[in-house]
């Protein structure tokens, strides 16, 4: 019988490091693969070794609950802890680390738990499961499979730090959060990666919809992505702003300055350009329009958008609403065309909970062929499609046929995950979409625009705490790629 395999991801989340280590490495990850039937002592030894460690004479203890050190979290201890709580003051620990085994925890893709290493440092760490498989016969288990940033010192010379730095602020003394966003610092974080096959990792910036268009894409970019989707959010700032085209103007110099790309921008989500009514389908063009008119000023030559519609309880009704889309989509996209724009028309998802209308169907563009008919119908070259992983495993659309259905006409993505039972934008590996043929399956034909993580399912927490998760999401995202990828 084949052994069960672990890939995890291990990230630091604090330790003693200073700040020019954390400017210089803004992402430190570890990717760990090891076997259901080893123990957790046996990933301890994984992890010191991933980080280059050298001095294992202190405790440590892996954490199973909402947080590291949680009071309701079930405890991992080591073996005389376990075996003698009240010597050491200890509440009763869940288990020893030497006799857990992996496969008895129920772990599975998502799961996140907690390795504490040195009680006086403290280095916490963040261990997410990244996937579950069959392990390789011959392999050796537990291996790195991956290696993101430099390992930190363990024990830092701080003497030595002082005397290197220019300036007192630059450094802590006291244990630091690793992937923290020093919101007044000029240093730009990067990550340095060879893009092959053209598709760059990119993030939508109504993560962080409470700043502004510039605070927002300097925010993202300080924390190192290399690309931007502009939100529908943030284009409705610049579009409201007292002056929109000198702002426009301003987000294409920062995006400039800060050596990003932001090609694409998702247009008014709520657009409805085939609707019955003549006043809302007028409206929502115009808006359109103007906002086609303010990317082309930011230098963004993809607009994502909905294709709009009802639920049609008849036939004429659905031939009627059909026409009005067509007539719509021909005014944007040769509106789109002068002002150097292409549309990318996005696939939609049914909704849940009302029932289907007479036609049998809630939302037009929930499969691949109707935004080809669309695309058809309007003629215009510069329309494409954009593919929202999370819409199409609502619909139970396999990724990677869907993918090669849309073809040449690619030109946009939206990367979400989901278990396939409602819109739930995740960060990938949250759900049960097949990352792997997917990704394969965009190399396949050629793509070479944006994996655009479009992910408020993940904005659940503080501000500051979203930003560094999103660090460790490009660190999960380059991990993707870089091991779906096929090999040159």
């Amino acid at each position: 019988m084949a052994r069960t395999l672990y890939t995890l991801q291990v990230s630091i989340l604090r330790g003693p490091m200073t700040e020019a280590f954390m400017r210089d490495h803004p992402v430190v990850t570890r990717t760990i693969e090891i076997c259901g039937d080893q123990t957790l002592n046996q990933l301890h030894r994984a992890i010191f070794e991933a980080y280059d460690r050298w001095d294992d004479c202190h405790l440590s203890e892996f954490h199973f609950g909402p947080k590291p050190r949680d009071r309701h979290a079930e405890r991992y201890v080591l073996p005389f802890i376990y075996d003698d709580p009240d010597e050491y003051d200890e509440q009763p620990a869940a288990g020893s680390t030497t006799q857990t085994r992996l496969g008895r925890l129920g772990l599975e893709v998502g799961s996140v738990f907690w390795y504490w290493y040195d009680f006086g440092d403290d280095w916490y760490h963040e261990i997410r499961v990244l996937a579950v498989g069959e392990a390789e016969s011959g392999e050796r288990y537990p291996r790195v499979a991956a290696r993101v940033g430099d390992s930190p010192p363990q024990y830092v010379d701080w003497d030595a730090d002082e005397e290197d730095e220019d300036e007192e602020d630059d450094f802590r003394r006291e244990p630091m959060v690793l992937l923290e966003y020093h919101a007044a610092s000029d240093t730009r974080l990067t990550i340095q990666h060879d893009w092959e096959y053209g598709m760059t990792p990119a993030l939508w910036t109504a993560i962080v919809v409470e700043l502004d268009p510039l605070q927002a894409i300097r925010a993202l970019a300080d924390i190192g992505w290399p690309a931007l989707e502009f939100s529908t959010e943030h284009l409705v700032m610049v579009a409201e702003a007292a002056e929109p085209e000198r702002l426009a103007d301003d987000v294409r110099a920062l995006v400039d300055d800060l050596g990003i790309a932001m090609p694409q921008a998702h247009l008014l989500l709520q657009a409805n350009v085939a609707s019955a009514d003549d006043a809302i389908r007028e409206r929502d063009t115009e808006t359109l329009l103007r906002q086609i008119e303010l990317c082309e000023r930011m230098g963004i030559t993809v607009g994502v958008i909905h294709p709009g519609g009802e639920r049609p309880a008849t036939l004429d009704a659905e031939r009627a609403e059909r026409a009005r889309r067509i007539e719509s989509f021909t005014r944007l996209a040769g509106h789109a065309a002068r002002h150097g724009v292409s549309l990318a028309v996005e696939n939609m998802c049914d909704a849940t909970t009302p029932a289907r209308s007479a036609m049998g169907r809630r939302s037009y563009g929930a499969t691949i062929p109707e935004l080809h008919e669309l695309i058809d119908a309007v003629g215009a070259p510069t329309m494409g499609i954009c593919y929202d992983t999370g819409h199409g495993n609502i619909q139970g659309l396999d990724m990677a046929e869907a993918v090669r259905q849309c073809g040449e006409r690619l030109i946009a993505t939206h990367i979400q995950d989901s278990d396939g039972t409602r819109d739930q934008h995740y960060s990938p590996m949250r759900g049960n979409i097949d990352w792997e043929h997917g990704i394969a399956a965009l190399c396949e034909i050629g793509y070479a625009g944006l994996f655009n993580l479009e992910i408020p399912g993940e904005r659940g927490l503080p501000f500051d705490l979203i930003l560094r998760r999103m660090e460790g999401v490009l660190a999960t995202t380059l991990w993707l790629l870089e091991r779906d990828m096929p090999s040159q």
